[in-house]
């Protein structure tokens, strides 16, 4: 994921966001074992790159739903191709 100037745990998130939909920040730090501090950073990085942003819940005011932006949605469709490849390889 290097090319796309992506880590491991940034393309985790972007792939489980792009597969179900928007999720909170508390429930990707839960499915991928990441802390709520690193969570936020990671994050963070990634709403300052333009592929994702937080929008408040409408439920919960202390929830924010994370949502893939244009280009994090052209991010996940290009970069998902290539990791399938190279498992299967």
């Amino acid at each position: 994921m290097e090319p796309f100037g992506l880590t491991t745990q940034q393309f985790s998130i972007l792939m489980l966001v792009a597969d179900n939909g928007d999720v909170n920040q508390k429930q990707l730090g839960q499915a991928l074992d990441i802390s709520p501090p690193n969570m936020a950073v990671t994050l963070d990085r990634m709403v300052e790159r333009g592929w994702v942003e937080r929008v408040r819940s409408t439920r919960d005011r202390r929830a924010q739903q994370i949502h893939l932006t244009a280009a994090g949605r052209v991010l996940a469709e290009r970069t998902a191709p290539i990791v399938a490849a190279t498992v299967r390889s």
